[in-house]
């Protein structure tokens, strides 16, 4: 787990598929925490929706995943969450590079240092957008 700005974040290599994750964590009081954990139901499952509500959060291929990390919880998630609320994003989409069972997906192989990066972006809008909302 690494620190920006006073806020964690995880930039994790999902082995499976050979391609990295970005991860930040919520500030306790971002105007974001009301979505996390937010379910709809879409073909008699329920699904986490949150992360739909986080649109003007800019970051590769859009969020994909929000959850509250708790200690029940905790144990399924293999990133190294501390608890609180999380986000994350994934480069394993069109364009990039991927391998699923064996069959590589050519295209970008984003690095480690690339979702740094990122996630460092990513830190830079919540607090651009706590900020905006705390004013109105």
């Amino acid at each position: 787990m690494r620190e920006y700005k006073g806020i964690e974040y995880i930039v994790y290599y999902f082995s499976k598929m050979e391609h990295f994750n970005g991860y930040v964590k919520l500030p306790d009081n971002h105007p974001y925490q009301k979505y996390i954990n937010k379910k709809r139901k879409v073909f008699s499952r329920m699904l986490e929706v949150g992360y739909n509500k986080m649109q003007d959060i800019n970051c590769h291929g859009g969020l994909t995943f929000s959850r509250k990390i708790t200690k029940k919880n905790q144990k399924d998630y293999p990133q190294g969450f501390s608890l609180g609320s999380w986000i994350g994003w994934d480069y394993g989409h069109y364009g990039d590079y991927s391998c699923i069972g064996g069959m590589e997906l050519k295209g970008h192989k984003w690095t480690e240092k690339e979702v740094e990066k990122e996630c460092k972006n990513v830190i830079r809008q919540l607090s651009k957008i706590k900020k905006q909302r705390s004013i109105k």
